[in-house]
């Protein structure tokens, strides 16, 4: 991506169309549908199925960066309630990240209770 950005300035598109022009914001698959499909049907998968969707790549990323779901939605024009229904692993990672620390230290684990458990020796 640098070399794609460099010389350009910082707000310059990144992603540009074969000629150079920026993609069309009220529509951008329609710039790329065609060479998507094309590259998703030459390693043997179906295009119906598989293609480019980088609104739900910027919903977990946001996510993921612990950016609130009230916001994630605003910026994507979706509600709360969409978000937690179809991103639930993202948020439940942060979720479990949030509650780990809140937890009190146990110290180290015990020795096993188990009779048939063998402790390893180092080497």
């Amino acid at each position: 991506m640098k070399t794609a950005a460099k010389g350009r300035p910082s707000n310059a598109p990144l992603l540009l169309c074969k000629d150079d022009r920026p993609w069309n914001e009220n529509s951008p698959s329609g710039d790329y549908r065609r060479g998507v499909r094309v590259v998703v049907e030459s390693i043997g998968l179906d295009p119906d199925v598989y293609g480019l969707y980088f609104r739900h790549t910027s919903i977990t990323r946001m996510l993921l960066k612990r950016v609130q779901t009230s916001i994630v939605a605003k910026a994507h024009d979706t509600s709360e309630q969409q978000i937690r229904k179809h991103y639930a692993a993202s948020i439940l990672d942060y979720t479990d990240e949030i509650t780990r620390k809140t937890l009190p230290s146990l110290g180290p684990a015990l020795e096993p209770a188990a009779s048939n458990v063998v402790k390893l020796t180092k080497r």
